[in-house]
């Protein structure tokens, strides 16, 4: 009698100690500039309330938006021959300073530009 116990006992602390799950959480972040640029050092990006955007993408390109509001222009273009400045709020690689950024009605995740009488789409880069 003594030693099925001794095994009920056994068999039961494996069962629960078998039993346990492990939960891990993980968080996602937003992708910065640093690593856009790692990828594709000729990315067409700027940033703008810490959210990377980027154009040349053709379904975004496809995309037919109506330009609203004016939320923030570009403050200086992105030097890759200099490592060490972080890319910033209203950093950009390929737009100039001064250049306006607008709202579109359509869309929360889409930007748009005017250069020379020409729009470009850009797209929010987020992850979740």
């Amino acid at each position: 009698m003594r030693n099925i116990v001794i095994v009920l006992i056994g068999l039961s602390l494996f069962w629960m100690l078998g039993c346990q799950q492990e939960i891990t959480h993980s968080v996602s972040t937003n992708p910065t500039a640093t690593e856009i640029l790692s990828e594709n050092p000729n990315a067409d990006i700027f940033q703008l309330d810490d959210v990377v955007y980027e154009t040349n993408i053709d379904w975004v390109d496809d995309l037919e938006v109506t330009k609203n509001n004016q939320i923030g222009e570009i403050k200086k273009t992105f030097s890759m021959k200099h490592p060490l400045k972080e890319f910033e709020n209203g950093d950009a690689t390929q737009l100039t300073s001064g250049t306006k950024i607008f709202r579109v009605k359509e869309r929360g995740d889409v930007l748009i530009v005017e250069i020379d009488g020409k729009t470009k789409k850009y797209y929010a880069l987020v992850e979740g």
